[in-house]
């Protein structure tokens, strides 16, 4: 698969020949169909997460590793894993970036997007920046299928 990925903080996004993901388990395949670019990507692009007023948190890349960002993701399905019921390929849906780890309070209360153990597609796993993204689907991390996209 074909990915534009930050290697180096502030640097120009690369593109990369990439082994494309299989799905495992929960977990989905999605082709890209089309990807947002947020402002959230320039400042993760330069190291950091924007929390206003002036406040910056430094957002290094994962594990020192390439970044394919992208957290705004439309796509179609391509693949299931073994363990996915309901979803069938060619359906078209929009992947929920924040993915909590489903096990602490937050997470618990619905409020994945403010999990501290988290992995958002396009900031801490790969994302929409790809052709295809891995999105796993154990909580509600797709919105409901879009019948009149084509």
């Amino acid at each position: 698969m074909k990915a534009y990925q930050v290697v180096e903080n502030g640097k120009p996004l690369e593109e990369k020949e990439l082994e494309t993901p299989e799905p495992k388990g929960k977990e989905i395949l999605l082709k890209t169909v089309a990807c947002g670019v947020c402002h959230s990507d320039v400042h993760i692009h330069d190291g950091y997460f924007d929390l206003g007023g002036g406040v910056q948190l430094p957002s290094p890349l994962p594990e020192g590793k390439p970044l394919t960002m992208g957290h705004e993701i439309f796509g179609e399905v391509v693949a299931t894993g073994e363990d996915v019921e309901g979803i069938n390929i060619g359906e078209k849906y929009i992947a929920y970036p924040w993915m909590g780890c489903g096990d602490c309070d937050l997470c618990n209360d619905d409020m994945t997007h403010y999990c501290m153990n988290n992995s958002n597609l396009g900031i801490h796993v790969g994302g929409g920046y790809g052709d295809h993204v891995l999105v796993p689907i154990e909580n509600t991390y797709l919105m409901q299928q879009i019948h009149q996209i084509t």
